[in-house]
């Protein structure tokens, strides 16, 4: 994805958060400070804009729990009966190599905390859940 090495996605109100996984952070410079925050917001509001609503609601969903992989067909079946013309391998593809969602036990998906990031960034930013396909 659009992830820099030692750091975690972060959002708007995580500021504080992109310290995440570089135990030097502190030492770095106001400006790559800057940076890595621009790279993180980036992150998430390009996913935003390219995500299917259907995918949302998957992420959603996750975010309370595992979903199966009957769960996300499901999704997929509404968003292929609006127009979308992606296999269901690119649909699903596209929330694990995104790293929004992984693969849990059995059939199921979990969400990552880029997953939880991205939905927080939506509702900080004052974004709709509700999108198209």
């Amino acid at each position: 994805m659009w992830m820099l090495p030692g750091l975690v996605a972060t959002s708007h109100a995580g500021a504080e958060t992109v310290k995440m996984l570089n135990p030097d952070f502190h030492k770095d410079t106001p400006i790559e400070r800057l940076a890595r925050y621009w790279a993180a917001s980036w992150g998430l509001e390009h996913t935003y804009w390219v995500i299917f609503g259907t995918q949302l609601q998957i992420v959603q969903k996750a975010n309370t729990g595992s979903v199966t992989t009957a769960f996300v067909q499901e999704q997929y079946n509404k968003s292929a009966a609006l127009g979308n013309n992606q296999s269901f391998e690119q649909y699903l593809g596209f929330l694990t190599s995104s790293q929004l969602l992984k693969q849990g036990t059995g059939d199921t998906f979990v969400i990552t905390i880029t997953g939880r990031q991205l939905l927080m960034y939506i509702t900080l930013q004052g974004y709709t859940l509700l999108k198209g396909l």
